[in-house]
């Protein structure tokens, strides 16, 4: 029996490690997304103005 919880409490330990892994990558993830979103209105921001020289 004190096998089994160990084993459980083990299996708990790699699946919160694992779900905090998960929000990291996630976090990353969503940072890439806003990115994408900002450049995509500074492409959208050119093409309205005719610029076809990136504005730092």
């Amino acid at each position: 029996m004190a096998k089994q919880v160990q084993e459980v409490e083990e299996t708990l330990g790699l699946i919160a490690q694992a779900q905090a892994e998960y929000e990291r990558i996630m976090e990353e993830v969503r940072g890439y997304c806003q990115k994408a979103r900002e450049l995509l209105q500074q492409v959208d921001e050119l093409r309205c103005s005719g610029s076809t020289n990136p504005q730092p």
